[in-house]
């Protein structure tokens, strides 16, 4: 699978999930948000029973450093999933062949689609709609907005894209070797 899209990959989406790829990159920025340390190490595998040749159904395993506060080493597993069944997409949104599954310490989400989210954690299960999400456009005026009246909110910038894009081709890398990659020095 490259960038550009292959096999197992849809050529439509939204920006940033037109490929296993783009979709990769946004999740392990998301894990490196959310855990607020450096990936040192994955293991990108199959899934039992499903096609490796796609690459398509797999879990990649992701190891995180140490926090400076201490404790345990996070550590993230991500799963692709094929699709049971196509289902044609609703009015405005894309296919998306895949569900992403990320699973946690303390839950797990599952993403199936462009317009909702299930996660489960000590509360219980819920499904959230990402229908009334803000557009792109609204978020990037608040954050304008806001840098401008002298907030401070994380900013991404295109070291991070490149750092994560690095992660993404690592897991295609560890996929083909079949055994863990070292990528403490990629982002």
């Amino acid at each position: 699978m490259g960038a550009g899209g292959g096999e197992g990959e849809s050529s439509e989406g939204g920006a940033g999930q037109r490929t296993t790829i783009d979709y990769l990159v946004g999740l392990f920025d998301w894990c490196r948000y959310v855990l607020r340390t450096a990936p040192i190490a994955l293991h990108s595998k199959p899934l039992e029973g499903s096609d490796s040749a796609t690459g398509v159904s797999r879990a990649i395993t992701v190891d995180f450093a140490k926090r400076r506060a201490g404790g345990a080493s996070p550590i993230a597993e991500l799963r692709l999933h094929a699709p049971q069944k196509a289902t044609p997409p609703k009015s405005g949104a894309f296919a998306n062949p895949l569900t992403y599954e990320i699973t946690c310490e303390r839950g797990r989400a599952v993403i199936g689609t462009t317009d909702a989210i299930e996660w489960e954690a000590d509360s219980g299960k819920r499904l959230e709609s990402l229908t009334s999400d803000r557009s792109e456009f609204e978020v990037m005026l608040d954050h304008f907005c806001r840098r401008v009246a002298g907030g401070l909110i994380p900013v991404a910038d295109i070291v991070d894209v490149c750092d994560c894009l690095s992660l993404a081709h690592a897991a295609e890398k560890s996929l083909a070797l079949g055994s863990r990659v070292d990528c403490s020095g990629m982002a």
